[in-house]
């Protein structure tokens, strides 16, 4: 090669490397402002660039009447939008005033901002498939106009460390999961697969507590709440009772304090100190501190079934857990999916009535898997849905919403139950109170349940759950001694 042209490669060579060192440097872009616009601006950019993965948000404040939209997607692999600590303010003025998605396979990270005030369903929403992503350091000023400060959508899990709340009452997070299908998926206690909510502060000592707990949620919710303060909030968990879809399905709530206090008059009585309506739990090494003037009519964790209690469900909830031959409504297909309207329906065997217009009382289950839907008038054969479907021989058509035993037992999705409706009993271990004036002044917490279909000893005990191990503590994505991989 003559002196010109390896002049000439060496040329090409430095203007390369110079290149792609200038787009190294890219890695990292700052917004303009706080304001919508800008933070949108230098997202989108960002998320469709493979070499940028943080996004920084410098000190100012702003409102956001626009949702701001955050998505790890297959481009950009990992994101990450980085405030300024409490000096980057957000006034949240709509509904989901920040959205992130993530791709399964992607990671993201939102840390270090400010919130207040408050809108719509949520502050925070996250959707997506990712199992990879962490919400930190975050602080809420809560306006109360949100009902959840932090939205969980979809079947994504992360965790949700070191946040704060005060302000007026809102749920500090609510999570969904994957609905009818989250309820055929299998769960195990102390995996990677939930919504982690860790070292967090919720402070509602400002407000009388209206009824909005810490962590809430349905359609197969998965969430480990542990290493928590929180001031007047409880945990609860929606069931198969209301909203039209499926039940919480696994909790774990340990290592957390809680204190109840009088924050004004005419604050409401504390009827019991947490409970659940559907699926399976483990509550252990909690201790609530309860005020001397806060009164409390039952100091336990309580498992409820609105449809197996006393009290006769309204017309927008499923019917009464009674023995009733119950079936699902012809408006979903064998794998849950809508064909019409939004919500699937119950019926009574033989009768139509419950069912949209133009739909028929249709579905029953398979007595192998009680999610699987079937056909019992299938032209192939009354068994055809469960022995013919692809997934196995899962039984025989002959099962119904809820069981056969007493009373409807097992009710469909109450606690005790897990994954295709198979037996997962609740426990509870090494809970304390201390401080109540009119249940003594220290003691344990139990588990009790309402409904009779939820049954000691059988669906629930007051003991250490065998072979139990928790997830590792703490969180993988929030461990500063575990080295982050970068994806991208």
């Amino acid at each position: 090669m003559n002196t010109r042209r390896l002049g000439a490669c060496l040329l090409i060579a430095v203007l390369m490397i110079a290149s792609y060192s200038a787009r190294a440097y890219a890695a990292s872009l700052n917004a303009a402002s706080c304001a919508s616009s800008d933070v949108q601006a230098v997202l989108t950019s960002c998320s469709n660039d493979v070499l940028c993965d943080t996004v920084q948000i410098p000190p100012c404040s702003a409102t956001w009447s626009t949702p701001v939209v955050m998505n790890a997607n297959a481009k950009s692999k990992s994101l990450k939008l980085i405030g300024s600590g409490d000096n980057t303010i957000i006034t949240a003025a709509v509904g989901d005033a920040l959205k992130i998605s993530g791709m399964s396979g992607m990671s993201w990270r939102v840390s270090q901002m400010k919130f207040v005030g408050g809108a719509g369903n949520s502050i925070i929403k996250i959707d997506g498939s990712s199992t990879n992503w962490r919400l930190d350091h975050i602080t809420f000023d809560s306006g109360g106009g949100a009902g959840s400060l932090i939205g969980v959508g979809s079947k994504t899990y992360g965790v949700i460390d070191h946040c704060t709340a005060s302000g007026s009452v809102s749920e500090f997070v609510n999570v969904r999961d994957d609905n009818w299908n989250g309820w055929m998926t299998t769960q195990s206690f102390g995996d990677a697969n939930a919504v982690y909510v860790e070292n967090n502060t919720i402070d509602w000592t400002g407000a009388c507590w209206i009824g909005r707990p810490a962590v809430d949620g349905d359609r197969g919710a998965r969430v480990v709440f542990r290493h928590n303060k929180v001031w007047n909030a409880r945990i609860g968990g929606h069931g198969f009772d209301t909203g039209g879809g499926a039940g919480f399905q696994s909790l774990e709530v340990y290592n957390n304090e809680f204190h109840y206090t009088r924050t004004g008059s005419g604050c409401p009585v504390w009827d019991y100190l947490s409970g659940v309506r559907s699926g399976t739990s483990v509550w252990y090494n909690n201790n609530w501190d309860i005020a001397t003037d806060v009164e409390i009519t039952n100091i336990n964790i309580i498992l409820r079934d609105y449809r197996a209690e006393a009290a006769v469900p309204d017309s927008n909830t499923w019917g009464v857990c009674d023995g009733t031959h119950y079936m699902m409504c012809s408006n979903i297909d064998k794998n849950w999916k809508f064909l019409g309207g939004s919500t699937v329906n119950d019926c009574v065997e033989g009768n139509n009535a419950k069912c949209n217009v133009g739909y028929t009382c249709k579905w029953k289950f398979c007595s192998g898997n009680r999610m699987r839907l079937c056909d019992p008038t299938n032209v192939n054969g009354r068994d055809y849905d469960c022995t013919n479907g692809g997934h196995g021989n899962e039984g025989t058509c002959t099962d119904y919403v809820d069981g056969t035993g007493p009373g409807g037992y097992p009710c469909r999705m109450q606690n005790g139950y897990s994954t295709n409706m198979i037996a997962s009993p609740v426990y509870a271990w090494n809970n304390t109170y201390t401080g109540s004036s009119n249940y003594g002044p220290s003691g344990s917490v139990k588990i009790r349940a309402y409904a009779s279909q939820i049954k000691e000893n059988l669906d629930y005990f007051n003991a250490i759950k065998p072979g139990y191990t928790p997830y590792r503590y703490p969180h993988p994505l929030a461990d500063p001694s575990v080295p982050k991989i970068r994806l991208n």
